[in-house]
């Protein structure tokens, strides 16, 4: 995943999958392609297995319902 963001707690970082750009470089995202195009099989699978995990781990409906609920409860 090739990815622009400014979040500090940035979720490709966090993941590890994939690498950040700055938006509207070209010569960045030119870069991060050819970085990409470097890359064997094995690590780029590995970027999108630890992209999956995160994901798995942190954003499904459940996870963010049970954290958002979680919060609520402190106010009731």
């Amino acid at each position: 995943m090739l990815f622009r963001s400014g979040l500090s707690n940035d979720p490709v970082n966090i993941a590890k999958c994939g690498l950040v750009v700055e938006s509207g470089n070209a010569d960045e995202i030119v870069k991060g392609i050819l970085i990409f195009k470097s890359m064997n099989t094995s690590e780029l699978r590995k970027m999108g297995l630890n992209g999956y995990s995160y994901l798995m781990k942190n954003q499904t409906y459940k996870v963010i319902g049970e954290k958002y609920y979680s919060i609520v409860q402190k106010f009731i």
